[in-house]
């Protein structure tokens, strides 16, 4: 996971809103089945494949590893096992 973030956007709509979510909140909402299935999911990037949900180096809560633009992202992988 990255230390920082920074976003660069080319247009933006003049009447939207950037909002950030606790991906913390996301995690917890999730029902005991919904959770089974994403901690099977992984984020596959150029070079590298993460947990899907993974436990936060400083606070240890379960959050969120994704990105969903070129060329970060190739798929998500899901363990059959």
């Amino acid at each position: 996971p990255f230390a920082v973030q920074t976003m660069h956007f080319w247009s933006a709509n003049a009447s939207g809103s950037t909002l950030f979510c606790p991906l913390n909140e996301i995690v917890e909402a999730l029902d005991s089945k919904e959770r089974e299935e994403w901690d099977r999911l992984f984020f596959v990037g150029d070079s590298s494949v993460h947990p899907l949900m993974y436990p936060h180096p400083k606070t240890g809560k379960q959050t969120l590893c994704f990105h969903l633009g070129g060329p970060f992202f190739r798929s998500f992988a899901r363990d059959s096992g």
